[in-house]
């Protein structure tokens, strides 16, 4: 294998529900690339699941807000 999961991150709900499950058709596993100045937009993950990041070439700018301002990023429909 390419690099060894460290145990702190060797648990995968998400995956190893769709695995069970496969009649879903999705695993949500993925990869991202992008030219500079690529971005996404304000967003959770999937189904509130968690993801690893890391870059390859450049930078990336994280904008992180604490649970109690949740209330304060949200549109005018609520979400």
């Amino acid at each position: 294998t390419a690099y060894t999961l460290p145990i702190y991150f060797s648990e995968d709900w998400l995956n190893d529900f769709y695995l069970a499950n496969s009649e879903l058709g999705d695993d949500y596993r993925f990869c991202y690339m992008g030219p500079k100045g690529t971005w996404t937009p304000f967003h959770r993950d999937v189904l509130r699941s968690y993801s690893w990041s890391t870059n390859i070439v450049g930078r990336k700018l994280w904008i992180m807000y604490p649970p109690h301002q949740d209330p304060l990023l949200r549109n005018a429909q609520g979400n």
